[in-house]
């Protein structure tokens, strides 16, 4: 699998898997551009996921503008205790090309790679604050399942998607709403909504709805 074609909203985008070694200076630069405020990749992890065939990009006039990655098999300290189980790494997108459903598409063609490796469930991690990710993988059937206090020293959520049903199903239908919090949208953490988060998930409370409700603010919503 060289070439993912994802069509969306009447445009197809041809996503490609990085054989390269010589773009991932490029690659890892634009990853650092998004990420590196809240923990880029490593280099080591980086070329791990290159050798796994992993790393996709999305070019525009032969110029990487978008990229995401897929870790198939452990690798430098990150551990994948099912053998069915990928890992999604952040997707960026140059900010003059976003808005175009690029990172959507990237997101798209993880699935694809992890699918043809014989996965059948996918992993991912998101600060909560990162709302147009989270909303992003929503719509692509992720569910958020749980909170991780300490991941690259920082608390995220835990989202994950059956990646044979297309959906996750839950044993138990959601019960009566019993707590909302409203977050802050952005770069900084919003640490008094996550003392509430980690409180919520310590309780046994399920999570079962975020969205955005404003420029500034998102809402993650609970029950019992």
């Amino acid at each position: 699998m060289n070439t993912i074609k994802i069509d969306i909203s009447g445009k197809s985008f041809l996503i490609k898997v990085c054989h390269n070694k010589k773009e991932l200076a490029v690659i890892k630069k634009l990853d650092a551009l998004v990420f590196s405020a809240h923990q880029g990749i490593s280099d080591a992890l980086l070329q791990a996921i290159f050798e796994q065939g992993g790393i996709l990009v999305y070019k525009i006039n032969n110029q990487i503008v978008g990229e995401s990655q897929v870790l198939i098999t452990s690798a430098t300290g990150q551990k994948i205790e099912n053998s069915t189980t990928a890992l999604f790494y952040g997707t960026a997108v140059l900010p003059e090309f976003r808005g175009q459903h690029i990172g959507e598409a990237l997101a798209m063609a993880q699935e694809r790679v992890a699918v043809s490796n014989g996965k059948t469930r996918a992993l991912l991690s998101v600060r909560p604050e990162n709302a147009a990710s989270i909303c992003l993988r929503m719509k692509l059937g992720f569910t958020i399942i749980s909170w991780q206090a300490d991941y690259y020293g920082s608390g995220r959520l835990i989202m994950e998607k059956d990646l044979v049903a297309q959906t996750i199903s839950n044993s138990t239908a959601p019960g009566k709403l019993v707590k909302t919090i409203i977050l802050k949208i952005g770069d900084q953490p919003d640490e008094y909504a996550r003392k509430q988060i980690a409180a919520s998930f310590e309780s046994k409370l399920q999570p079962v709805a975020y969205r955005i409700i404003s420029p500034t603010e998102a809402v993650i919503a609970f029950s019992k």
